[in-house]
């Protein structure tokens, strides 16, 4: 016997927020009828979060087949059951908190099922009647009008193995069926996560969330004079993501810091910016960003009391508080900024 996860979708029109699980339940034979299906969920790190339904609008029928009289030919057979987990809005700020130490990663639950499952005992002698004449034996004054009793199986490879005359048979013993209630499986269940991202978190806190993928900047046409402080800033932006991956927002938005202190004065920049078409005027408006964001961030990390050779004597403002979306912010930004002076400096190279 065997778990398979089919899929998973949200359960609309509820104010408890719930997720509904679709499992195959696969049976190696026929003689076995599943009672009840019941578990928990848990997350890849262990952490459990909720307790497995078996949903009322799960219908299936399942018929007590005897052995010897069934002629399917498959060996196996399967039945299609859904189960409900209810998400509070704690356990989903729990997933949320874990999918921050990781980036761009699907999203996997761990389903824990017991079955209780009846096996049943039963064998079935198919029994049928035919004329003594028809078998060579003299019928007699005493066996007159009287037939021969024979076996007959629907299975030619179905042998009865007692040998009783009892239609119905429990296989050499009086018991029915078995009542089994050992069978566990912890089935996998993944939810990409692009998946995750546009049905699950607008479903769980009404957040509409934009996928957007910025191409990573190539160093081919860097010129000479920038080539430098943009590889400076590439490495200080791996280092970033290093920084998202491990939920380290604060150290994400100080490391982009030394990115903007890279161009918010390079005169190669301006030039790039102007050659690729600004005018001196706009060049100076983005570089007046640049310096936005870096005195942004360095008021903030002052707040943080983090000494510096500019603010050897920081005060500590208990107030300032950096979170994934404002790490976020910064990192997408200082991503835009290298991946326009890649792209601005191809342009110009062709």
């Amino acid at each position: 016997m065997d778990i398979i996860f089919l899929d998973v979708v949200t359960v609309k029109n509820c104010v408890e927020k719930e997720l509904l699980f679709s499992f195959e339940f696969i049976m190696e034979n026929f003689n076995i009828t599943p009672l009840n299906f019941f578990g928990k969920v848990s997350l890849s790190n262990g952490m459990n979060i909720g307790n497995l339904i078996l949903d009322n609008q799960t219908k299936y029928s399942r018929s007590i087949l005897i052995n010897g009289v069934s002629n399917r030919n498959q060996t196996t057979d399967s039945i299609i059951f859904r189960m409900s987990c209810k998400i509070s809005e704690a356990v989903f700020n729990y997933i949320e908190k874990e999918r921050d130490k990781t980036e761009k990663e699907d999203v996997f639950f761990i389903a824990t099922i017991n079955v209780q499952v009846l096996r049943n005992n039963l064998q079935v002698s198919n029994i049928y009647t035919s004329e003594i004449e028809q078998h060579g034996i003299r019928a007699t004054n005493s066996i007159k009008n009287k037939k021969n009793l024979f076996y007959s199986y629907s299975n030619n490879n179905y042998h009865n193995s007692q040998t009783d005359m009892y239609l119905i048979s429990t296989v050499g013993n009086d018991v029915f069926g078995e009542l089994e209630n050992n069978h566990q499986y912890d089935v996998t269940c993944k939810i990409s996560y692009s998946k995750w991202l546009k049905e699950y978190i607008p479903y769980f806190n009404g957040q509409r969330v934009l996928v957007y993928e910025i191409p990573v900047p190539p160093y081919n046409y860097i010129p000479k004079k920038l080539y430098a402080s943009f590889e400076k800033a590439n490495s200080e932006l791996s280092l970033m993501q290093k920084q998202i991956e491990t939920g380290d927002w604060r150290s994400v938005v100080f490391s982009a810091r030394i990115i903007y202190e890279l161009f918010k004065n390079l005169d190669d920049f301006d030039k790039l910016l102007v050659n690729s078409g600004y005018s001196k005027v706009a060049a100076d408006c983005m570089k007046d960003t640049l310096k936005g964001f870096f005195d942004f961030i360095s008021k903030v990390q002052h707040g943080y009391g983090i000494k510096t050779k500019a603010n050897p004597n920081p005060s500590i403002n208990p107030s300032v508080e950096i979170n994934r979306e404002d790490a976020t912010y910064i990192y997408v930004n200082c991503v835009s900024l290298l991946n326009l002076i890649a792209q601005k400096s191809k342009r110009l190279s062709e």
